[in-house]
């Protein structure tokens, strides 16, 4: 299976390939602009790089949030225009998970945050499983990063930008009790989301493109100003 891995959800962006669950190749940005310049002109270069085109992919994952709400319509427009060009499925993978996947290896409690702005995070508990593989430890969650440390009260590990943004609050309210991911980590990188939507796929969990849809936990600015102006909000 050839996959195309996409992650638009947060300021990053990185695109791979992978074959049977090995990354082929991978390019990530974080230079500030809009996805939507870079997107494309990733994509083009990690096919071309491994000597393939879209009529060569199998299948395609990509990010669904939660996460910037732009950022997240870019990369499923993009993913499901190549997925319906090329006539293959879709998997749907979830931001907060690729990061807590990206601290294989823990087994400590995780904590993946990720910036919501307006001072709130979206966020989610994992812990390690049977097998080293963490496993959900709570529901998502948007609330202040305050709000979501309240119930910690053992060594916890954090991953994500919006561990970034608030690491002098985490490590003033907990101490010695957390623990920051390395750097490279708190960036959702495409190999992840490739791996996880490649274990989707094989176990029958792709879908149709039309079906991936993006979650999101609030709504969008444009959608709160609606609602105030005819009276919902």
């Amino acid at each position: 299976m050839t996959l195309l891995a996409i992650d638009t959800a947060t300021r990053s962006c990185s695109v791979g390939l992978l074959e049977g669950g090995r990354l082929l190749a991978e390019e990530s940005r974080a230079d500030g602009q809009t996805h939507s310049r870079n997107l494309m002109t990733m994509i083009d270069s990690v096919l071309h790089g491994c000597g393939l085109a879209v009529s060569d992919l199998s299948a395609l994952a990509v990010t669904v949030g939660p996460g910037s709400f732009t950022g997240l319509r870019i990369g499923l427009a993009t993913a499901k225009g190549i997925a319906a060009a090329a006539r293959v499925p879709m998997a749907g993978v979830g931001t907060l998970e690729a990061l807590c996947l990206q601290a294989d290896g823990v087994s400590s409690l995780i904590c993946a945050l990720i910036d919501a702005r307006k001072k709130e995070v979206y966020g989610v508990f994992f812990r390690a499983g049977p097998c080293g593989t963490p496993t959900p430890a709570s529901r998502i969650f948007v609330c202040t990063p305050e709000r979501a440390l309240d119930d910690i009260d053992e060594p916890c590990l954090f991953i994500g930008d919006g561990a970034l943004l608030y690491r002098e609050q985490i490590q003033s309210r907990l101490g010695r009790l957390a623990r920051l991911a390395p750097d490279p980590d708190h960036r959702i990188r495409a190999a992840t989301v490739g791996r996880i939507g490649w274990r989707m796929l094989e176990s029958g969990g792709g879908l149709d493109p039309g079906l991936v849809l993006p979650v999101y936990i609030r709504k969008a600015d444009a959608e709160l100003k609606l609602g105030k102006r005819d009276g919902f909000c």
